[in-house]
């Protein structure tokens, strides 16, 4: 070859070497040397540049995968893999390798922390080694990420303690918080703050109430509803404060100051207020009406009137204590009108023999009545006694003397009477024998002997026997003259002493014996008849006698006359007075001593007729007139007479002064004034009669003291509680004091109990309920009471547990269900359940809304109508919202630019934000411009390598790569967490697996309604036999029966309450079990069908019941979380219904078992001692057995199935619980 051919090839070679280093250096990689080359130096030239160009091409092709797979697909992890490079494509493979590594590390671990942020999880934070701008995002994330955890903790707290817990007042303090966090704070401060202060505003109002104090109000600024809760309550403080200051002013007026005829007005209120009002009013009239008839019968009884009656419309008690007050009027009437009548009969009008006739008294009045009928029969019979003396001694019967019994005074008088007639019938005898013996009988010197006389008696027997003697001395020696004359012998002269006629007649008789001498005969007849024979009356004829004999004769005949005359006046005077007639005087001629003689015994006849009649006069005006205070007035009396004046005197003004006084003490007792008292002298069954009446007016004085004391306290005074205590009394008045005590006792227990639970309801106990036996309109007014209790009980526990979930324990959706209220309480539970509702529905949209916004859901805002400050919390929170939408928008477009798009430079422009969002945004554009710069830097690096500048280095760089897998991850994690809702059942939808919360309904789909709940299906027939109220169960969310949205909290609370309830019918099983274990000892009961099969049944039932209570008590603790957690995530009726049925078992057993042992109690009594009950000798027969046995048998059947469902069931949940827990 010639040198030009040769200088054409070499030409040709290089400008084939410099085409291939242009396509290098311009980065294509596709050329290379395919000109024939010679010589040594251009084969290996060849050699050398097309190896490089493969070497070169090789490099860029894994730098480009890496490069796309690390910073465009976002592959993560990618290495550069170039064999048999070296040098400085070695240390640039490593570089690009490295730089992938350590953008990986960080990338992942930004996006590890970011994803977790999205997610809730602020634990977590970026401790990759990281340098430069890395290093700043990496401080920037990290310090977002704490005070977000900060932040998050103090909002949780502050919700957790304000919504749930129930602690008010608490406040987030996140230091160090600027912009929309601290706005975000600060709202939330002012939301708990402002809902501290109305909750406790309302709840110290509603305390104050539920414990009697109605002078608080709510006073707190409020608006909106909250405005109308307010003015709610405040109406009810007023309503009740009003209520409660009448009915107190009524209580204390009738019940402690005793000031009847008040009545409770308080305007306004209506439903229960309104008729509790009404009752308390009608209580209180009928109380003033019963207990002012009382008052006034009392009184008038007390006064002595007693025609006054209770005419009251009264029942019960009181109506017997009505009709027992009528009947003791109508009784102390009747013995009033009769002891009256008796007392004017004997005591005034002097009708003796009189009788008090009172029916259908007993005990002391009985007693009263019989000793009063008895005084005046007594009575009677002494004064009539004395009368009939007093006559007979008037009329001169001297035989008859007082027999009656009689004491004391009387008796002094029975015996001074007596003697009186004994001692005259001695005088009598004595002068009727003297004066017979010696002026009829003619027995001369005859002496009246009258012992004990003194006085005038005494002086009238002397003067009498003096006379006698006299006249015997005289008589005696006429006598003898005549005698000697009428012998014939006239030597005889009368030698007497005598004087006046008898001397005159002795001179006579002495000359007329003298001269007599024919005529003696006639003179002697003369003088025997009329001296001797004691014949008067006859005359001496003598025949042819003249002168002085004829006068002799004529005097003699005239002396004899004269003498007839006087003695003949004389015996017809004293027999008079000897038969009682003082009319008889001597009205015949007489002087001398026969005058003297006249005078005497006409002044002894005209003093006996006074005594007489002053004695007669007395003892008509005493003894039958009954005219007390008479005194006989006999002048110039002395001596036994006097005496005897004296004594009768003395009789009757003791018994003036006795009947007076007892007169006086009875009318004072009938007109009702116990103060007095028989103070008399008195004696024997006087002084008996004294002591009786002074005691019965001493116990009526007690009884009227006692029953005036008890009606005072009870009726006026208001002091409740007071007996009457009488000691000593019996029968009519004991039964009267025990009905006054069983009266105030009554009306003491109803009116302290009625006081017990007003008191108790006006301080907010509304435990108490009047339980005191009561009947009529007390039972009415009773029960009234008791229900309105239990009425304000219910409302208080609704409302306290409405206020107590809602404001306390942060339990939201609670409402106050009061059944049967109306009016205002009605209103007030509407106001209440409204609050309820309304603050339910605001915290739970801000809840909705703040966790939303935690789990990066920045589309949600509050749009539930709110006012005040509830309303400032809400627009704050979308405001919020609103700015945090823009802050993710701007960062979500920075990076779908950056990260995706590929569009470098971008930067966020949020407008508004300050403080952690605002250094968030900054931190976001940093990243971006810190990304850009490396990504340009990493393309300018490329753009060298493939022109061939081989002497460029990344300087200063920690990191290179784009930044879309991270936007991808934030957003699609982001994405994800909000908009993707996984359906296990659909595998077109499950795009990945990882770092998804699955469902432990998806993990365990058995718990599905239908599926393991579904043989409890078969419970259905069991809660329908056993009348378990399902319509109320299915009508109630779920949510409410549980106590709270919160699972955990449901299930504790379900635990507890069934936990309780299961041993209260655990105990009560218990008891059941023993009384119907000690009845079938009874051979009667265990003998009797029907009686055992009741008690079979019952015993199966409880049996039943206990079981399933302890079978539940020990393993519903371990599977309450599942249960709960089920109930809640998937809250299906039918699941909740099957389960609720599962737990309600032992209720629904234990309560059929109390149904059977009531149905036990009434066969067992209606059949105990029947004619037909069995015993020993009369046990039941086989076939008798087989009935009972076999519905006993079926029932234990029914058990065990259900039981063994039961079991299952348990197992199930334990065992599919576990399950789906592991799984998750």
């Amino acid at each position: 070859m010639d040198a030009l051919e040769e200088l054409r090839l070499l030409k040709d070679q290089v400008r084939d070497v410099s085409r291939v280093c242009n396509a290098v250096a311009t980065g294509d990689l596709t050329q290379k040397i395919t000109v024939p080359v010679q010589g040594d130096l251009m084969v290996q030239l060849k050699k050398v540049i097309n190896t490089m160009v493969d070497n070169l091409s090789h490099f860029a092709t894994e730098v480009t995968r890496v490069s796309r797979d690390v910073g465009t697909e976002g592959k993560l992890g990618a290495q550069a893999h170039v064999e048999d490079v070296e040098g400085t494509w070695r240390e640039l493979m490593d570089e690009v390798n490295t730089l992938a590594a350590n953008l990986t590390t960080q990338v992942r671990g930004i996006a590890a922390v970011t994803s977790a942020v999205a997610k809730g999880d602020l634990s977590k934070q970026i401790d990759v080694d990281a340098s430069g701008e890395i290093l700043d995002l990496k401080n920037t994330v990290n310090g977002m990420v704490l005070q977000l955890r900060m932040l998050a903790v103090e909002v949780t707290r502050v919700t957790l303690e304000v919504g749930s817990q129930g602690k008010l007042g608490g406040e987030a303090t996140v230091p160090d918080v600027e912009g929309v966090w601290f706005e975000l704070v600060t709202n939330v401060n002012r939301m708990c703050l402002s809902l501290t202060d109305q909750v406790r505003s309302i709840a110290t109002v509603t305390t104050a109430v539920a414990r009697g104090d109605l002078s608080q109000k709510v006073t707190i600024h409020t608006e909106g509803e909250i405005n109308t809760l307010k003015d709610t309550v405040n109406r009810m403080v007023d309503q009740l404060s009003a209520f409660a200051s009448e009915v107190t002013r009524v209580a204390v007026e009738v019940g402690t100051a005793g000031k009847l005829g008040g009545q409770a007005r308080v305007e306004g209120v209506q439903g229960t207020w309104k008729d509790l009002t009404d009752n308390v009013n009608k209580m209180a009239s009928n109380l003033t009406w019963q207990v002012r008839s009382i008052s006034e019968v009392t009184k008038a009884v007390a006064n002595g009137d007693l025609g006054k009656t209770m005419e009251v419309d009264v029942s019960g008690e009181m109506l017997d204590l009505k009709v027992t007050i009528n009947e003791m009027v109508m009784r102390l009437g009747n013995f009033s009108r009769e002891v009256t009548r008796v007392a004017l009969e004997v005591g005034t009008e002097g009708k003796l023999g009189g009788q008090a006739e009172v029916e259908g008294v007993q005990g002391t009045w009985k007693d009263l009545t019989d000793n009063v009928n008895k005084m005046a029969s007594n009575l009677t019979n002494q004064v009539r006694s004395i009368s009939l003396v007093t006559k007979a001694v008037a009329y001169g019967d001297l035989s008859k003397e007082i027999d009656v019994d009689v004491r004391g005074e009387m008796l002094d008088l029975k015996v001074t009477i007596n003697e009186m007639v004994t001692r005259l019938g001695n005088f009598s005898r004595e002068v009727t024998r003297v004066a017979l013996e010696v002026g009829t009988e003619g027995k001369l010197g005859g002496q009246a002997e009258v012992e004990g006389v003194q006085g005038t008696w005494k002086d009238l027997t002397d003067n009498v026997n003096r006379m006698a003697s006299n006249l015997t001395t005289q008589v005696r020696s006429i006598s003898l003259v005549t005698k000697a004359v009428a012998y014939g012998d006239l030597t005889r002269t009368i030698d007497v002493e005598a004087s006046g006629e008898i001397l005159d007649l002795k001179v006579t008789i002495n000359e007329m014996v003298e001269r007599l001498g024919n005529f003696s005969s006639e003179v002697t007849r003369v003088a025997l008849e009329v001296g001797t024979e004691g014949r008067l009356g006859g005359q001496a004829k003598v025949e042819g006698v003249q002168g002085t004999w004829r006068d002799l004769t004529d005097n003699v005949n005239k002396m004899a006359s004269n003498l007839t005359d006087q003695v003949r006046g004389i015996s017809l005077v004293t027999k008079a007075v000897a038969y009682g007639d003082l009319s008889k005087k001597i009205h015949v001629g007489a002087s001398g001593e026969m005058l003297d003689l006249k005078v005497t015994i006409n002044e002894m006849v005209e003093r006996l007729g006074n005594f007489s009649s002053e004695v007669t006069r007395v003892a008509g005006e005493v003894g039958t007139e009954g005219k007390l205070g008479g005194q006989a007035e006999v002048e110039g009396v002395q001596g036994t007479w006097k005496d005897l004046t004296d004594n009768v005197n003395k009789m009757a003004s003791n018994l003036t002064n006795q009947v007076r006084s007892i007169s006086l003490v009875t009318k004072a007792v009938a007109y009702g004034d116990l103060s007095k008292k028989i103070h008399v002298g008195a004696s024997g069954e006087m002084l008996d009669l004294k002591v009786t009446i002074n005691e019965m007016v001493e116990r009526l004085g007690n009884f009227s003291s006692e029953v005036t004391r008890v009606a005072l306290e009870v009726g006026t005074e208001g002091k409740l509680g007071g007996q009457a205590e009488v000691e000593g009394v019996q029968g009519t008045w004991k039964d009267l004091t025990d009905n006054v005590n069983k009266m105030a006792s009554n009306l003491t227990n109803q009116v302290r109990s009625i006081s017990l639970v007003t008191k108790a309801v006006a301080y907010g106990d509304l435990s108490k309920e009047i339980d005191v036996d009561v009947r009529g309109e007390m039972l009415d007014l009773k029960v009234t009471i008791n229900e309105m209790v239990t009425r304000l009980g219910n409302f208080s526990r609704e409302v306290t547990r409405v206020a107590l979930e809602v404001g306390t324990e942060g339990k939201l959706g609670g409402q106050a269900e009061v059944e049967g209220v109306q009016g205002t309480w009605k209103d007030l539970t509407d106001n209440v359940n409204r609050m309820a509702s309304n603050l339910t529905n605001q915290v739970r949209s801000i809840s909705l809304v703040t966790k939303a916004v935690a789990y990066g859901d920045l589309t949600r805002t509050i749009d539930v109508e709110a006012s005040g400050e509830i309303l400032d919390l809400k627009v704050t929170i979308n405001e919020m919202v609103e700015r945090l939408g823009n802050f993710s928008s701007e960062v979500t477009r920075v990076a779908r630019e950056v990260g995706t798009e590929g569009k470098l430079g971008g930067q966020a422009e949020v407008k508004g934000v300050q403080g952690t969002w605002k250094d968030l945004t900054d931190n976001v554009n940093v990243m971006a411009q810190n990304l850009t710069l490396q990504i340009r830097t990493i393309s300018d690096a490329t753009n060298a390598v493939a022109e061939g500048d081989l002497t460029e280095k990344i300087a200063g760089l920690s990191v290179s790569g784009e930044m879309l897998s991270l936007v991808n991850n934030i957003n699609n994690l982001r994405r994800r967490q909000t908009t993707i809702k996984l359906d296990p059942a659909d595998p077109q939808e499950q795009t990945s697996t990882e770092d998804v919360e699955v469902p432990i309904t998806t993990i365990a789909p058995a718990w599905k309604p239908g599926n393991h709940l579904q043989h409890l299906g078969h419970l259905y027939t069991a809660v329908f036999l056993f009348g378990l109220p399902g319509r109320y169960v299915r009508d109630v969310p779920p949510h409410t029966l549980l106590g709270g949205e919160n699972w955990i909290e449901a299930s504790r609370i379900v635990h507890k309450r069934w936990t309780k309830e299961w041993t209260q019918m655990g105990t009560a099983a218990g008891v059941l079990f023993s009384v119907l274990f000690t009845v079938l000892q009874i051979t009667s009961a265990a003998y009797d069908p029907a009686v055992r099969t009741v008690v079979q049944l019952s015993i199966v039932c409880l049996f039943f019941g206990v079981i399933y209570a302890l079978v539940l008590s020990v393993t519903f603790g371990k599977l309450q979380l599942g249960v709960m957690r089920i109930i809640t995530e998937n809250p299906s009726r039918e699941a909740f219904w099957n389960l609720w049925v599962m737990l309600s078992m032992p209720l629904v057993w234990i309560t059929w078992g109390g149904i059977y042992f009531v149905i036990f109690m009434a066969v067992f009594f209606w059949r105990s001692g029947a004619s037909n009950e069995p015993d020993d000798d009369h046990k039941p027969s086989p076939d008798q057995e087989y009935a009972p046995r076999a519905i006993t048998s079926i029932l234990m059947i029914v058990g065990v199935v259900y039981f063994i469902l039961s079991v299952r069931l348990c197992l199930g949940l334990n065992r599919d619980e576990s399950i789906a827990l592991r799984k998750v």
